[in-house]
């Protein structure tokens, strides 16, 4: 069998990177002078991380990055998205992923604890610091800290991937969400 590793991002004008396989992880932190970056600069210092990056600890690599969700902050959402896209272009070029997956951070926070995806910001960014301290022994940033967990949420689901392949279980179904009855309008509750 085969061993994977993950590559994850966590994009925004200060970048983390992480990559994790069994036994081992390698984080990064990315600073752009202007974001959205040149395509020079960004090839540039990815050709020059491309040395340190421990490709050679998996035999395939799986890249996921933390899916920007507008709300209030559009315009950073649209900035970190095109970093994101331009980092992902970029190692794309240099490799080849087995898979490719965004995630909200409301989905990946929940690799800290369950419900963690309601946490605010700065709680979130704190717990993903002391998770990686716990797990590795080591004292990262927050995006390194972010990055790292992000990989660590897509490791969980590629293993429990593999268990439902491997017990030949039918793919979960989503849940659909249920309306209360009296939270719909009259008119629409009189035909139910």
């Amino acid at each position: 069998m085969s061993s994977y590793g993950v590559l994850a991002v966590d994009p925004a004008r200060v970048c983390g990177l992480a990559m994790i396989w069994p036994g081992g992880m390698w984080c990064h932190t990315l600073v752009f002078r202007h974001v959205p970056s040149q395509p020079q600069e960004l090839a540039l210092l990815l050709a020059h991380l491309d040395g340190e990056m421990p490709w050679g600890n998996a035999d395939q690599w799986h890249y996921v990055a933390e899916q920007m969700y507008p709300g209030k902050h559009q315009q950073n959402a649209f900035v970190d998205a095109i970093v994101e896209g331009q980092i992902y272009q970029e190692l794309g070029r240099m490799r080849e992923f087995a898979s490719a997956q965004r995630v909200l951070a409301g989905t990946w926070r929940n690799i800290l604890w369950r419900g963690a995806g309601f946490l605010q910001r700065d709680l979130a960014k704190a717990a993903a610091i002391d998770l990686v301290q716990r797990r590795y022994g080591v004292t990262v940033d927050d995006n390194s800290a972010e990055a790292i967990c992000i990989a660590l949420w897509r490791q969980r689901e590629l293993e429990r991937e593999a268990k439902r392949l491997q017990l030949d279980l039918p793919r979960p179904q989503r849940r659909k969400r249920r309306v209360a009855a009296k939270a719909l309008p009259s008119t629409i509750r009189d035909k139910a």
